[in-house]
């Protein structure tokens, strides 16, 4: 009986300890953007996807995580209609409005200390809904975000303009 359960405590321990070191980030289960931003390529798994109180309008956030599995930068879009086609983006906060807004954050320390902010700010900025279901949105974005307030900067190694191009995403809605 002893002999059995060491062989099988000695079969299943590798699979343990697999699956302690496995990270948790990425994970697209839920989706992902893609784009290139600032000349490389760059990925974001979908984290929170949420409906405003309105029922036709909901909340995307993509965020990128480094190897030790701490946020490192999240870019979200607020009042995100449902209807297949361009929608203008507005150059304000998240609190600031409720229109479809985007918004930039690079984190510092563990992923909970803010390093810099970025708002969309050029006109040339797009944001296109493609498909959506009751399950599914998916859609194009290109979009030119300076730093809030370049003057109260917090990392010097942070650049002033952030260029999102050719970014395309696709989330489940499981709400």
């Amino acid at each position: 009986m002893r002999t059995r359960f060491y062989k099988n405590f000695l079969f299943i321990l590798p699979a343990f300890i697999y699956a302690s070191c496995a990270k948790e980030h990425p994970n697209y289960s839920s989706g992902k953007a893609t784009a290139e931003k600032n000349g490389r390529q760059w990925t974001g798994e979908a984290r929170l996807i949420d409906k405003f109180e309105d029922g036709k309008t909901i909340f995307i956030e993509f965020n990128v995580y480094n190897k030790n599995d701490e946020l490192r930068e999240t870019l979200y879009f607020t009042y995100v209609p449902r209807k297949i086609g361009e929608h203008p983006l507005q150059n304000c906060g998240f609190n600031d409005c409720d229109s479809l807004t985007a918004r930039y954050y690079i984190l510092a320390a563990d992923g909970d200390v803010l390093d810099d902010a970025y708002r969309k700010t050029d006109p040339s900025s797009k944001f296109v809904i493609t498909h959506s279901s009751t399950n599914v949105i998916s859609g194009n974005f290109d979009l030119i975000m300076t730093m809030d307030d370049p003057s109260k900067k917090f990392n010097p190694n942070n650049p002033d303009t952030i260029r999102f191009k050719n970014g395309s995403f696709k989330v489940k809605l499981d709400r």
